[in-house]
């Protein structure tokens, strides 16, 4: 009895599903490596009682932001494009503004209440202010 069909079929299948895991890895390292390079600048702030965190987003509409918000981190989303504006008939170049969808996560230096976060943008920056969840209290101690 001859098993060589069967052997083929075994690894093609084994081919099939290793090229699969392949793509997926691939477009996987891809999605991680757009959303790097298109990371927006972000500044973290933090005062007595808020952590403050300035994200610059020129352009972008606020309808197009998401922000999903932890007790230790803030990720800020924008889901539509940015797009260059161009006319008909024009090329570009050379090009160093950024494009593309952006995800931008933040690990915060400490808890937040999640549930008085305030965030507006203004003039391309988006300002995100988180109430700090615990207070350090400074006590004055004597010295004897």
């Amino acid at each position: 009895m001859d098993d060589r069909p069967r052997k083929r079929s075994s690894i093609d299948r084994i081919i099939d599903d290793a090229m699969g895991y392949i793509s997926d890895a691939a477009d996987e390292i891809e999605r991680s490596i757009n959303s790097y390079a298109v990371a927006p600048e972000t500044d973290l702030i933090e005062t007595y009682d808020n952590i403050i965190v300035h994200t610059n987003l020129p352009g972008v509409k606020k309808e197009d932001i998401t922000l999903d918000l932890t007790e230790d981190e803030l990720i800020v989303k924008v889901m539509g494009y940015i797009k260059s504006p161009m006319e008909e008939g024009t090329q570009i170049k050379a090009k160093g503004r950024k494009q593309g969808r952006i995800k931008r996560a933040i690990k915060l230096p400490e808890k937040v209440i999640v549930e008085e976060a305030v965030a507006k943008l203004e003039n391309g920056v988006l300002t995100v202010t988180l109430p700090k969840a615990e207070k350090k209290v400074r006590h004055s101690v004597p010295i004897q």
